[in-house]
């Protein structure tokens, strides 16, 4: 009867691999660039509000473009006035 537990056995997937013992001194780097710390240099408390802050902060800038450019729309229609608009809108990246 086959020990399909075997890694010889046809049709197994378990694979086995070699090991190799690591220093201390490469145990402890490697534990270092696991811990996920504050790299901002900050308090971490500081750093979660200031990381959404400054995502927030462009995303308003572009909304608030995008508003005054659409504004100049208002009233009746105009094709020369949309396309003023349209390349004022297109004419600067958003900020990021």
């Amino acid at each position: 009867m086959p020990a399909y537990g075997c890694s010889g056995a046809p049709g197994s997937r378990k694979r086995h691999r070699t090991l190799k013992r690591k220093a201390p001194q490469e145990k402890k780097r490697l534990s270092y660039a696991k811990v996920h710390r504050n790299e901002y240099g900050e308090n971490d408390k500081s750093s979660r509000k200031n990381i959404r802050r400054n995502k927030r902060f462009p995303n308003g800038a572009n909304r608030r473009h995008a508003q005054t450019a659409l504004a100049a729309l208002l009233g009746s229609p105009d094709d020369v006035r949309a396309d003023a608009v349209e390349e004022r809108m297109n004419g600067r990246r958003p900020k990021r």
